[in-house]
């Protein structure tokens, strides 16, 4: 199977290189037809007529004579004298007294000379007719003959190495292609950390080539890898969703069929009933989160925010939270106007989910550090309860320590860090995650 394949490949090279070349002489040899010959035969009749001007001049100076005319040997000249042949290169008459006239041989041969492969000139002097015709040194029927049998030579000789040329390069491609091939079977056996290593002894475009397939493998591979985990993350959010709304809605269910039952444990109506509004307006507030989630999983919007006036604006929405624990912020911007390629609305919810991230797990009367400038933003909080977090963890979806903390300002389910995650890979910025003893801070890189 291979040995036909590679005839195959041996047979259509061969038949590339035959056609190119059979191409190559016959513009060839309609670039010698169409203007070598027309050039050589103009440069023959101009230096034709250069010498014929020169032989007049001095033939005006001199008395014309045997000597004169004899020089010329390659030309046929004759001289017409009262419409008789007085002299001639050539014999064209049958006997010396049957001279031919000038007019029968103006009719007969000079008229009738082939001029492809003649030239010819006519001067008149002193009473004199002068006819001058000469061969050309390079006559048209010769070059024809001779580009045919150049062609036909040049296309035998050119089939007859081509074939031993064919033969080599076929069998370098198939060893260049046998190579590609087994990088392709080897493709999905590498990890997304193998780097490209060039195949030797190939041509470059061939390296080029494999050097592409390579990295758009593992571009291919990257976006695999990012659906499955937006695919496995959709299904964490569907699982953690049905969780957060299924257990608040059979507490309540429980509830209202207790007091509807007269249990002697819900006796007390009106405090079960404001348990049941509480659970309620919790779960309100987590489909609103989760409506915000959802948004930020699938919009997006060009536009930009000032970072500084956001800033403000947050930490004024958030005054009340922060007096109630008696939190300190302090706030060190290095520059008044700081500009994020994020629309306002979206660069709201980032610092607004950053912010009560901040408040709700600060100890009373901490300190929460925000510092911004061109390069970056941070924001740091003493924790309340520090403990070591998973920093990939804690920006999963309904991540929460609400259930070890009853008592929080700002109850939340989890929702918070996972928006910010969301938005900020979206828009390409980076972020990390620090955690230092009781101090957690969350730093983005704004260039």
């Amino acid at each position: 199977m291979r040995d036909s394949k590679y005839k195959g490949l041996f047979l259509k090279t061969w038949m590339t290189n035959v056609i190119g070349l059979i191409g190559t002489i016959f513009v060839f040899t309609l670039i010698v037809y169409l203007v070598s010959v027309p050039v050589i035969n103009a440069i023959q009749e101009n230096v034709f007529q250069k010498s014929v001007a020169n032989f007049v001049d001095g033939a005006q100076k001199n008395p014309l004579h045997n000597l004169t005319l004899k020089q010329r040997v390659r030309w046929q000249v004759l001289v017409f004298e009262n419409n008789k042949l007085t002299y001639s290169t050539v014999n064209l008459s049958l006997s010396p007294q049957e001279n031919i006239s000038e007019k029968e041989y103006k009719r007969t041969y000079f008229n009738d000379l082939d001029s492809d492969d003649y030239l010819k000139a006519k001067y008149s002097k002193q009473g004199y007719n002068i006819y001058i015709s000469k061969l050309k040194d390079y006559r048209f029927s010769i070059a024809k003959h001779t580009i045919i049998l150049f062609a036909v030579a040049s296309l035998v000789i050119g089939v007859l190495v081509s074939i031993p040329i064919t033969f080599f390069y076929s069998r370098s491609l198939k060893k260049q292609f046998t190579k590609m091939n087994l990088l392709l079977s080897s493709l999905h056996t590498l990890n997304s950390g193998t780097k490209y290593k060039p195949s030797s002894n190939m041509q470059k475009e061939f390296v080029l080539l494999e050097e592409n397939i390579f990295n758009l493998h593992k571009e291919l591979q990257r976006r695999i890898d990012e659906e499955s985990k937006l695919q496995k993350d959709r299904l964490d959010f569907i699982k953690g969703t049905n969780h957060e709304l299924k257990t608040p809605i059979m507490s309540i269910r429980l509830v209202l069929e207790g007091i509807l039952a007269a249990y002697p444990e819900y006796k007390d109506k009106q405090f079960h009933l404001q348990q049941c509004i509480k659970r309620l307006d919790s779960m309100t507030q987590l489909v609103n989160e989760l409506m915000e989630a959802s948004k930020a999983t699938v919009e997006f919007n060009e536009g930009s925010a000032d970072l500084v006036k956001v800033i403000n604006d947050i930490i004024d929405i958030y005054e009340p939270s922060i007096t109630y624990k008696n939190i300190n912020l302090e706030l060190i911007t290095e520059n008044q106007e700081i500009f994020l390629s994020i629309p306002e609305r979206h660069t709201k919810k980032i610092i607004s989910n950053l912010m009560s991230n901040a408040i709700k797990y600060s100890r009373d009367e901490s300190t929460i550090l925000i510092r911004c400038n061109e390069s970056y933003f941070f924001i740091q909080n003493e924790m309340n309860k520090p403990e070591v977090f998973n920093n990939k963890d804690i920006v999963k979806p309904f991540y929460s320590r609400s259930d070890n903390n009853s008592e929080e300002v700002m109850p939340s389910h989890g929702l918070g860090l996972y928006v910010v995650d969301t938005l900020l890979t979206k828009y390409n910025y980076r972020y990390t995650i620090e955690q230092s003893g009781s101090l957690f801070t969350f730093k983005i890189e704004l260039h």
